[in-house]
């Protein structure tokens, strides 16, 4: 049962670290700035023209 739980351990700590890996990820490619009212939004990328292309616009 040891070895078990030793084999669950790893496995946790490593989904746990593919997580934070996604989160750093995530938060160094979105930008977030001051809304017109107040609201955060955030951006996921800028194009050549600089417009800025927000999270969640619709396709």
């Amino acid at each position: 049962m040891n070895y078990l739980e030793n084999v669950f351990q790893k496995i946790y700590t490593l989904i746990e670290s593919v997580k934070s890996i996604k989160n750093q990820i995530y938060n160094t490619c979105t930008k977030s700035q001051s809304g017109i009212n107040g609201k955060k939004i955030q951006y996921l990328a800028q194009r050549v023209d600089g417009k800025k292309i927000p999270i969640d616009r619709k396709l």
